[in-house]
């Protein structure tokens, strides 16, 4: 079994980035970011899934703590790129 990496525009659906991976993560994460970055140029905001990669939940079904910041979330804030939680898991 793998898992389909897809970094998209949410609006049309335009892929940027797919790839299969043994397991999604921090690097599979870093990884499609670097080829939509490299093809694309870097966004102003960037909206993501709350998976433990992109956030930290403390609890299931609670809001994100946007003080506590993943890899992915300090790399984002490092290129002033906003980055909004999905409103579902």
């Amino acid at each position: 079994m793998l898992d389909l990496i897809v970094t998209l525009v949410d609006a049309t659906s335009t892929i940027y980035s797919a790839f299969l991976i043994e397991e999604e993560g921090t690097a599979s994460s870093f990884q499609g970011l670097l080829e939509s970055f490299v093809a694309k140029g870097l966004p102003s905001s960037l909206y993501t899934d709350r998976g433990s990669h992109y956030f930290v939940t403390l609890k299931a079904g609670e809001a994100v703590d946007k003080s506590r910041l993943t890899q992915v979330g300090r790399a984002l804030r490092q290129l002033g790129i906003e980055h909004i939680p999905g409103l579902f898991a």
